[in-house]
């Protein structure tokens, strides 16, 4: 019999060997789960297609006239596609010295509009976009992101206007990246076609165009002078005046934005119309005077011609009229009818009288 509180002893029980080889296992939670699953594509992934633009005015060598209209931007610099990383994604291209005008709602005067200067910078490590007021020329916006850099002044905007609209904007689009005839021309610059994440897309030139498209169109000198910047910021009206009077001065053209052989072409027939005005000058007309009125007289007026007289007008046969001679009877009433009185014997207008002649 067994003391109390011992208790048998007797040899240890064996672990199972499983349970002491085997690790303990891992409950599978939800982020397990998220990760074993296969990654989906995102709903915003560009796949390359292709769109219908309008015809694009080109030079003789196949370049686009610039600047250039195109809807309500207008395409001053296309740039120069940057092989760096950041200057491109898989939807847009930032060529560096890439350079757009258009309108948008004044900062500081809440009833007009302005022309904004928009151009890409190269940063370094990136693109920097630029943004100058032509009404705040010596505060220009800079951000690292087209978005960042409008969103600015699309806030400003609506500030100084009271306005509780979104602030929130594409910087791509206002830029001018997102527009489709756009794209087509930076795709069209050297380089573009080996840039590593960017999706190419397919456009046509004249293709058909389905509902609404900006139009393109070269523009004139005087739609964006004003907005033409000397570097990073915009002239003033004074050191626009002055430049172009030392200009003069010392005999240089005015600068023109169009094409060499356009202003070329322009020039030689200006020269052709000259030299064709000299060679045979328009003949001046000769005023010719007005004729004076002609004032009616009663005496001077026209009598009234008799009709043509018919031996049976005068009341006589045809076999009396050849006997009698007509003729002279015709002669003499003519005299008698120019004197104003019927020859003797007879009434104007009646038949002669019975009877022999009188003599």
């Amino acid at each position: 019999m067994m003391p109390p509180g011992v208790f048998p002893t007797g040899p240890p029980m064996p672990s199972h060997p499983a349970a002491s080889q085997s690790p303990p296992q891992q409950r599978s939670t939800p982020e397990s789960q998220r990760q074993a699953r296969p990654k989906r594509l995102k709903a915003h992934t560009v796949t390359s297609k292709s769109y219908s633009i309008p015809m694009v005015p080109r030079d003789k060598g196949g370049r686009p006239m610039l600047p250039l209209n195109v809807g309500i931007m207008t395409v001053i610099s296309l740039g120069e596609v940057c092989m760096r990383e950041h200057f491109h994604t898989e939807r847009y291209i930032f060529p560096v010295g890439y350079e757009v005008t258009r309108r948008y709602l004044s900062t500081i005067d809440p009833n007009i509009e302005v022309v904004y200067h928009c151009t890409i910078l190269d940063g370094g490590d990136g693109p920097k976009f630029q943004i100058v007021p032509s009404d705040v020329v010596d505060k220009p916006v800079i951000a690292g992101t087209a978005t960042g850099a409008w969103s600015s002044i699309v806030k400003q905007a609506n500030a100084i206007r009271n306005r509780q609209h979104s602030n929130s904007v594409s910087g791509p689009d206002f830029f001018g990246l997102g527009q489709n005839t756009i794209k087509h021309l930076i795709q069209q610059l050297p380089n573009a076609d080996k840039l590593r994440d960017y999706v190419w897309q397919n456009f046509v030139e004249g293709g058909p165009l389905g509902g609404r498209h900006a139009a393109v169109i070269p523009a004139l000198p005087e739609e964006y002078d004003s907005s033409v910047p000397i570097g990073p910021y915009y002239p003033s009206t004074s050191e626009k005046l002055r430049r172009e009077q030392l200009a003069v001065q010392a005999g240089q053209p005015r600068k023109s934005h169009y094409p060499p052989h356009v202003m070329a072409r322009a020039a030689q027939e200006a020269q052709n119309n000259a030299r064709q005005q000299q060679a045979h000058p328009s003949p001046q007309p000769i005023p010719q005077p007005q004729p004076m009125p002609q004032q009616s007289h009663p005496t001077s007026q026209t009598q009234p011609q008799p009709p043509p007289l018919h031996p049976q007008h005068l009341g006589i046969s045809e076999s009396a009229a050849d006997a009698a001679t007509f003729a002279s009877l015709i002669s003499a009433y003519g005299a008698a009818q120019a004197g104003g009185a019927p020859p003797a014997g007879m009434m104007a207008g009646g038949p002669p009288p019975s009877g022999p002649p009188p003599s």
